[in-house]
């Protein structure tokens, strides 16, 4: 029997949360700032990058942190925003 532990870093996130190499589209719907709706509407259009284990829909952390524009060196530098950003922008996502 495997036991998970709950505890914190103090920003209220799990140690193990920023560990794990796939996010639920739902959690890559908070990491976007978009409604649960709207990323599973994006992961359907290709948009999100997504495997597919059975009926699950996974988003690998490191294609979403390089699809906004951050790398292992962190945030990108300023420049124009990915087409992604400006398409959410005017669909109001």
């Amino acid at each position: 029997m495997t036991t998970h532990t709950t505890t914190t870093d103090g920003t209220g996130t799990r140690s193990s949360d920023r560990d794990r190499l796939v996010l639920a589209v739902a959690e890559a719907a908070e990491v976007l700032g978009v409604s649960r709706a709207f990323a599973y509407e994006l992961a359907a259009r290709g948009e999100i990058p997504v495997l597919r284990l059975g009926r699950r829909r996974l988003v690998p952390r490191k294609a979403l942190l390089e699809m906004l524009g951050e790398g292992a060196e962190g945030p990108a530098p300023p420049g124009p925003a990915p087409a992604l950003v400006y398409r959410l922008v005017a669909e109001g996502g």
